[in-house]
């Protein structure tokens, strides 16, 4: 795992634990039930939905980058440039 994936990772589970932290102290101090903290509000249906939406987007232009990554890719192994028409290795024409 790269070093850039591993600090997102602990980002990502020190802003959980904080949630997690501060909703515990909310409920310990009697300031909402357990009913509140289980139920999600407007803004957690907003934030869930753009999170499913932003996933949905991520996975789309990670396939069409894969597929444009493909295509930039002779039968021979070669890399080919965008203008090329034929592999300058075996000849053969670009699909």
């Amino acid at each position: 795992m790269r070093l850039r994936s591993k600090l997102i990772l602990i980002l990502a589970v020190v802003t959980a634990l904080s949630v997690i932290g501060y909703n515990l102290w909310l409920y310990s101090c009697g300031s909402c039930t357990l009913r509140s903290l289980l139920t999600p509000s407007a803004p957690g249906y907003l934030l869930l939905g753009l999170n499913l939406f932003l996933g949905i987007a991520l996975i789309v232009l990670k396939h069409r980058q894969k597929t444009l990554q493909e295509e930039r890719i002779c039968g021979c192994g070669n890399s080919l440039l965008q203008n090329w028409h034929y592999c300058p290795d075996c000849g053969a024409r670009r699909g």
